[in-house]
């Protein structure tokens, strides 16, 4: 299936969504529009059969020990009860913690959940940021520098699971095929899935008449405004595939001084195949996939169900509606709520509106001051403020710009 346009052979000819080519005894006749069922709607159960699906092929087509790295948040937690639940794969459970730190407490409180629903116990790796210095990972920074300070924990446990001879699976990618990246309860987030919905493709020939999207989009989108820069909603696709360029870790709204430039009108299913294919590029060829993939040199590939080929046109068909939107991976979380039931699930995934990242930038700033990992940072890169994620590209790009003779 080509997107339509020119290709290199002028005898190939690329075919519009919605048509296909006829042929009469071998010869052209022309195109005719094929009956194609819409996308617009993906069941839970579509879902869940797309990841037993894949689970069973790769479990039929190289047998080994299966390790699942897991954190007891959502997309961890469904493929444990999926593998171990539902399908009888027997997965272990490998979860990573610093050595010297505590589990947080909402952690500790899943991790216990889990291992009692399964009746298995969670494999504790440590590793000691005091271990590594920057050299120990710039095997990593050549897949991708900019995502790798979360590395030394795959690292541990990658290598934890060669050791044990078996092959690792990971619910890394979960978040960036299911909306594009803006999964969580904080409120940009949820505004940001508005933003994605079907209400806010203004420009789009089939959602015409959708004002309650669009209101509730022009609502929260003034609410965000209160405390931040003045943003507005995207009007077509265009804008919206600007945002998502150029604002690839913030929310995606553009500024309000942006005019968008006219474009053609696109079908809904068009226009999430440009999305998705602009958005994957970034994400699946150059962020978690090539860092969880390589860390700890594992001995067998890495194992990405979320982001399979399989669940990729999957993410493309779920209607991005108003639950949708407010309900972060809702069939994911639809899905555990069929294992351990909806107040089991509301007490382990609280799931606040309103919550920060301040922990974790504390986190990050602590490694970088505290720890033998963090001083051979700051030593490469001159870096001094307080965020691994800046810290640890400056330092490769030093790296290399040493390794080929610059200063």
């Amino acid at each position: 299936m080509f997107r339509p346009g020119e290709t290199y052979f002028h005898e190939v000819k690329r075919v519009k969504i919605g048509q296909g080519l006829l042929y009469k005894d071998g010869v052209f006749q022309g195109y005719v529009d094929l009956p194609v069922h819409t996308w617009k709607r993906t069941t839970t159960e579509d879902y869940r059969r797309g990841l037993w699906n894949f689970v069973k092929l790769q479990t039929l087509i190289q047998k080994n020990n299966e390790y699942l790295l897991f954190s007891g948040g959502r997309d961890s937690a469904l493929l444990a009860l999926l593998m171990n639940k539902d399908m009888g794969v027997e997965a272990g459970l490998v979860h990573a913690i610093p050595r010297g730190a505590a589990l947080p407490d909402d952690t500790k409180r899943n991790i216990s959940f889990y291992e009692e629903f399964l009746g298995q116990t969670v494999a504790t790796v440590t590793y000691d940021y005091n271990a590594y210095t920057f050299d120990d990972i710039t095997y990593i920074c050549r897949q991708m520098p900019l995502a790798a300070h979360i590395s030394i924990g795959f690292d541990a446990m990658n290598k934890f699971v060669a050791k044990n001879k078996g092959r690792s699976w990971t619910g890394q990618d979960a978040d960036s095929m299911y909306s594009l990246g803006y999964t969580g309860g904080a409120l940009k987030e949820v505004v940001a899935r508005l933003m994605e919905s079907d209400g806010s493709y203004k420009s789009l020939a089939d959602v015409e008449g959708r004002s309650c999207f669009r209101l509730c989009s022009q609502a929260l989108a003034f609410a965000y405004n209160l405390k931040n820069k003045n943003v507005k909603a995207p009007v077509c696709v265009e804008d919206l595939r600007r945002a998502f360029s150029e604002m690839r870790t913030s929310i995606p709204l553009v500024d309000a001084a942006y005019k968008a430039e006219p474009g053609r009108i696109l079908s809904l299913q068009e226009a999430r195949h440009i999305l998705y294919r602009d958005r994957m590029s970034f994400f699946i060829s150059g962020r978690d996939h090539r860092v969880v993939a390589v860390a700890g040199n594992p001995v067998y590939p890495t194992v990405f169900p979320y982001s399979s080929a399989m669940m990729y046109f999957l993410h493309i068909g779920i209607e991005k509606n108003l639950g949708e939107a407010v309900r972060n991976k809702k069939k994911i979380s639809d899905l555990i709520c069929s294992y351990i039931g909806s107040k089991n699930f509301r007490r382990l995934y609280p799931g606040e509106l309103f919550h920060t990242y301040a922990a974790g930038a504390q986190i990050e700033k602590d490694i970088l001051n505290k720890t033998v990992f963090g001083r051979s940072i700051r030593e490469y890169s001159g870096y001094q403020g307080g965020l691994l994620t800046e810290a640890i590209p400056l330092a490769w790009e030093k790296s290399v710009m040493g390794m080929l003779g610059f200063e």
